[in-house]
C-alpha cells in the first residue's frame, strides 16, 4: 500500500499489536523477555517499511493494542502481571517514536483497564502514573550485567501533576527476576530520587487484581482515586523488588535537553 502511492494519502501508519493469542498464552509469557523483544522486532520492521516506502517517513501509531488477542487471557491479562508487557510496550513505543498508543480496552473483556463495576485493574494505575510522569525526549538507557532481567527506559519527567523542576528526568523499569536487583543511577547515584514502585497487592502475587504503590495498597475512596505519591530516597543504588515495575524520578537531574523541553515543549513520548 505504501509503495503504491499510499504515502501521499495518509498522515500516519496504523498498527494493531498483540503478543499472542489468548488461548495459547500462560502467565509466564507475560514476564518473558523474548516475548517483549518480539515487539521490538516488529517495530523495527514497521519503521523500516515506512522509511523506505515514503519520501518522508510517516509516523506510526498503535490504533489497537493489548497483551493477548481474543479478549485477553482470563485472570491474567487483567492482573498485576500484565503490567510488565504494558510498561515495556510504552517504553519501546517511546523509543521508536510511536505517536499514540490506544489501549484495548477500557471496559469489558479480560484485558480491560477497569472492572464491570468500574474498579481499576492494576494496569489502570500504571497507565495513570505513566501519563503523569513521562513526557518528551527519550534517552538511551542500559544496564550492565542484568539487562536480560531488568529493562529500563528514560525520558523527561512530566511537570504538570507533581510540579517537578525543569530538567528533571524519570527512569521507568521492570524487573522480571524472582529476586531483588540493585540499580545504580550512574552520574545521578548521589541524587535524591522519588520512587513509585508497584508490586502485587495481595498473596496472589503476580496474578493479583490489586496493586501496591511503595508498599501501600491502592484502593478507591468512593469515586476518588487514591493519592499516588512517591517515596523520597537517597542512596548509591535503588533496590528493585522481585517481579516489580515502576518509576524513579530524579528531580534535580538538571538535564539540558529536558530543561529545553520543559520550557519550550517538544518531544516524542507516546500518548496512551
Amino acid at each position: 500500500f505504501l509503495e503504491n502511492s499510499g504515502c501521499e494519502i495518509i498522515t500516519e501508519v496504523a498498527l494493531h499489536h498483540y503478543y499472542f493469542k489468548a488461548e495459547e498464552a500462560n502467565e509466564e509469557d507475560f514476564v518473558d523477555v523474548t516475548v517483549m523483544d518480539s515487539l521490538k522486532t516488529q517495530l523495527e520492521f514497521a519503521y523500516n517499511i515506512s522509511s523506505s516506502s515514503c519520501r518522508l517517513r510517516k509516523p506510526i501509531r498503535f490504533t489497537e493494542t493489548s497483551t493477548a488477542s481474543g479478549g485477553g487471557v482470563p485472570k491474567v491479562s487483567n492482573a498485576f502481571v500484565a503490567g510488565f508487557l504494558w510498561l515495556d510496550k510504552l517504553g519501546l513505543s517511546a523509543t521508536y517514536g510511536i505517536t499514540r498508543v490506544f489501549r484495548q480496552t477500557f471496559l469489558k473483556s479480560s484485558y480491560a483497564l477497569v472492572t464491570k463495576s468500574l474498579k481499576p485493574n492494576p494496569d489502570y494505575y500504571l497507565s495513570v502514573l505513566f501519563k503523569r510522569l513521562v513526557e518528551g525526549p527519550v534517552f538511551r538507557a542500559g544496564i550492565k550485567g542484568i539487562q536480560s532481567e531488568v529493562r529500563i527506559y528514560a525520558q523527561c519527567v512530566g511537570k504538570s501533576y507533581y510540579s517537578y523542576p525543569d530538567g528533571a528526568i524519570v527512569i521507568y523499569y521492570l524487573n522480571v527476576a524472582t529476586e531483588t536487583k540493585l540499580l545504580s543511577l550512574g552520574a545521578f547515584h548521589k541524587s535524591d530520587v522519588h520512587l513509585f514502585i508497584l508490586t502485587p497487592g495481595d498473596s496472589k502475587g503476580k496474578l493479583s487484581r490489586k496493586v501496591k504503590l511503595n508498599g501501600q495498597l491502592l484502593e478507591m475512596n468512593g469515586s476518588e482515586l487514591p493519592t499516588l505519591e512517591p517515596t523520597p530516597y537517597s542512596g548509591d543504588r535503588v533496590a528493585l523488588p522481585a517481579r516489580s515495575f515502576g518509576f524513579i524520578v530524579i528531580p534535580n537531574a538538571d538535564v539540558l535537553l529536558c530543561k529545553q523541553y520543559h520550557r519550550h515543549g517538544d518531544g516524542n513520548a507516546p500518548s496512551c
